[in-house]
């Protein structure tokens, strides 16, 4: 708020004391003349605009009038309040950078700090913390396995303290130890492509022939089981020649694994 400025009048003349106020909310405004306060009445007027600008007018100054006068301004203090907080679940791809964020409401000034597993984080290494505009951000570069576990984070401010928390879970995306073979298979056989996996399991495991999606039934036989999966092409015929691939997925990741079929002979 500017300072007011002192003013000198003849007796019937118009005072005007102005004003400009800052803040969210803006602070309620009273005025005195010295420790009197002042009511609105029929020789005054108060104006306060939403904008945070206003006046307090003597509309006829009178000798009376003259004296100390102040403008006292107050706000009420709210406390920390969440307008969005963090998922309650999170997963995270191995050595990707990884952000959490939350927006926050309340009187200033607000403080935030963050906590992994109930201790306190700073700025710093692989972490960087930061608080604008009312949006409390933790970025967290090239995130390995350890980094999962629990993250809150808490404002504080003269009125009170509020934090909000996530459960997050870092997962390696799948890759193949063994990719699946290229083939000669002899016609009547049981031809078979098999792959080992790595990653974070569970995977969604499919198969295709030609881009074509395959399912388990007469001729095809789909088996995965733990890091190992594996699709039989049974009683082998010259249709089953071509391209198969083997799309493995996860919450993070997708890899493919390609291989070609052909019949002997």
């Amino acid at each position: 708020m500017k300072a007011i400025e002192s003013v000198q009048l003849s007796e019937g003349g118009q005072c005007f004391f102005r004003y400009v106020l800052t803040g969210e909310p803006l602070p309620d405004v009273q005025w005195f003349k010295g420790s009197i306060h002042i009511e609105p009445a029929g020789f005054n007027m108060m104006v306060n605009n939403p904008d945070g600008s206003g006046f307090f007018s003597i509309v006829s100054v009178k000798q009376e009038h003259s004296g100390i006068y102040t403008c006292k301004c107050s706000m009420e203090l709210r406390p920390p309040v969440f307008v969005k907080r963090l998922e309650g679940t999170t997963v995270w791809k191995r050595g990707s950078t990884a952000r959490l964020q939350c927006t926050v409401k309340g009187s200033p000034e607000l403080h935030t700090t963050w906590f992994f597993n109930n201790s306190e984080l700073s700025s710093g290494g692989r972490y960087a913390a930061s608080f604008k505009d009312g949006v409390a951000t933790l970025e967290i570069n090239n995130v390995t396995l350890s980094d999962s576990g629990s993250y809150s984070c808490e404002v504080l401010n003269e009125s009170g303290c509020e934090s909000c928390s996530t459960k997050v879970t870092v997962k390696e995306p799948p890759s193949f130890i063994k990719d699946a073979p290229s083939i000669e298979a002899v016609r009547g056989s049981v031809a078979v492509l098999d792959c080992e996996i790595a990653g974070s399991a569970p995977f969604e495991v499919t198969w295709k022939k030609n881009k074509k999606r395959l399912s388990s039934d007469k001729k095809y036989r789909v088996v995965s089981q733990g890091s190992l999966t594996s699709l039989e092409i049974h009683t082998f015929e010259s249709a089953d020649a071509g391209e198969y691939e083997c799309v493995v997925s996860n919450e993070v990741g997708s890899v493919t694994s390609n291989s070609v079929v052909k019949q002997k002979g």
